[in-house]
């Protein structure tokens, strides 16, 4: 599988530019849930305007990882490592998010000629208190474009909202488990 990624992160990766290729390989690839991809192409465009962000443009392709069965190949939405806060049932305490961010995600994911779409994420949108995020998806004839923005609100939130702030990441972890699933003709 090759995915093209396009990645418009928070200023905690600034500085990436300045280190060199090997360096910037390793910090994407500690980003990612699959070690044994190659990185290649990588691109990195920092922007120190009143709205910092970093850009990562690269390639990662990975022979393993997709799961197969028998005719059928599961690839997952994301190779991103996907971890979410676990919550307590009830809190008493305010929830503090210290820092928001944006995070604009295109994916690009090629496959080989024979085989077809059997199941592809829906467009999806979700807005709360505490940011929002959106999915939308165009197929082409052997790859798929999929866009991902996310926006995590910064503050201080009464802990009665904890089930708005549960429901969130909930929406968030729904949406980066997903499978793109192609079949052989």
């Amino acid at each position: 599988v090759n995915e093209k990624y396009e990645n418009k992160c928070s200023e905690s990766l600034f500085g990436i530019s300045k280190a060199n290729r090997n360096k910037q390989t390793d910090i994407i690839t500690s980003m990612l849930s699959t070690p044994s991809c190659a990185i290649q192409e990588i691109e990195i465009k920092e922007d120190f305007s009143g709205t910092p962000s970093v850009k990562l443009l690269y390639t990662a392709t990975s022979d393993d990882f997709v799961s197969t069965s028998s005719n059928r190949i599961f690839i997952p939405l994301s190779i991103y490592n996907a971890t979410y806060p676990k919550f307590n049932k009830s809190r008493m305490l305010d929830i503090v998010v210290e820092w928001g961010y944006n995070w604009h995600q295109k994916i690009v994911i090629e496959w080989p000629k024979g085989y077809n779409i059997e199941s592809i994420p829906q467009r999806a949108e979700f807005a709360s208190t505490f940011g929002n995020m959106s999915i939308a998806s165009t197929v082409h004839e052997n790859s798929i474009n999929i866009v991902i923005e996310r926006n995590h609100t910064s503050g201080t939130f009464k802990g009665s909202q904890l089930e708005e702030f549960k429901k969130f990441f909930s929406f968030i972890e729904k949406i980066y488990n997903q499978k793109i699933i192609i079949n052989k003709e």
